[in-house]
């Protein structure tokens, strides 16, 4: 009968769709780095970003990635971050064609665009942002980043159609705790009138 290599062996104790730290593997397994390589190379398990491996578990459809949520805690190394589906944006104000798709994510540590385990991710610092997404806080995130879109102007004019859709006091106080102050201000003139 012939025995497993440590390469196998190690292979089998991980489980399907968890992500595995390569510094975590090193501790049971003494040469877990090159393991880890020769089970990457074999298509046996996928790298999600430096330092960090799953084992693909497979659905009808083929091969997933471990939880959004799983890749963005191991890749910031916390987990005070909010996860933004820039489709939930098109649910507020149509024709955001512009919007990139994937996930943004509002975070104190890093900025930039990166991709984990294959997917597109928008990394954004924020000094303060809620534990979870609500239709208030993405109609705030929107219009603090309005400049940013080719059509600002005409989202503004939307957005003044929209906001007897909204709770007033209750977008006015997280505008005070979450939004810039050009949206804030911009918030407090249009629900004055």
């Amino acid at each position: 009968m012939k025995s497993k290599t440590k390469a196998q062996a190690m292979f089998d104790s991980m489980k399907a769709g968890r992500l595995y730290r390569q510094s975590e593997l090193q501790k049971e397994w003494p040469n877990a780095s090159h393991d880890l390589k020769a089970l990457a190379d074999a298509g046996e398990i996928r790298k999600a970003l430096a330092g960090f491996y799953y084992k693909p578990k497979k659905n009808k459809y083929g091969f997933v990635a471990p939880e959004d949520k799983e890749l963005v805690e191991a890749f910031l190394k916390d987990d005070n971050f909010l996860l933004v589906n820039t489709n939930d944006y098109t649910s507020l104000v149509s024709g955001l064609t512009q919007l990139s798709m994937g996930y943004k994510v509002l975070n104190q540590r890093r900025h930039g665009k990166f991709k984990l385990a294959g997917f597109p991710f928008d990394f954004r610092v924020r000094r303060n942002f809620p534990k979870k997404v609500t239709k208030e806080f993405l109609l705030l995130d929107l219009l603090d980043n309005v400049e940013q879109l080719e059509d600002g102007r005409s989202l503004k004019e939307e957005v003044k159609n929209k906001l007897k859709e909204f709770d007033s006091k209750q977008l006015l106080k997280m505008a005070s705790l979450y939004a810039n102050r050009t949206t804030e201000r911009f918030l407090q003139r249009e629900l004055a009138s």
